[in-house]
Formats: C-alpha cells, sequence, structure tokens
C-alpha cells in the first residue's frame, strides 16, 4: 500500500507507476499528509504489537 500526497491531479497522472509498484495506493491530501498517516498507522500496529505481547 502506497500513501500518496500531493495535488490530486498529479497524483492521477502518475496513477499507472503507482499500479505497477503497488496493489493498493491512497491519496491523503496535501504535502505532508502522508507522513501524518505513516505516523498514525505506526502508532496503531504498536499498540497492537504491545497488546500482543500483554497477551
Amino acid at each position: 500500500m502506497l500513501l500518496v500526497a500531493g495535488d490530486l491531479a498529479s497524483a492521477e497522472t502518475v496513477t499507472p507507476l503507482l499500479d505497477a509498484i503497488a496493489r493498493h495506493h491512497i491519496h491523503v491530501g496535501e504535502i505532508g499528509n502522508g507522513n501524518r498517516a505513516k505516523l498514525a498507522i505506526n502508532l496503531v500496529l504498536g499498540l497492537h504489537r504491545a497488546a500482543l505481547v500483554e497477551g
């Protein structure tokens, strides 16, 4: 899965390339939102791993 940030028109222009790289790609909005989304995903995954260890 790819997180794609930036102008939507530009992201749509490179859709064939993104399809060749990964099965799924998500447009997350403006530049910088990809970093925020990745941080949020990593925090949730870290919490899941901590809960698994506790179990």
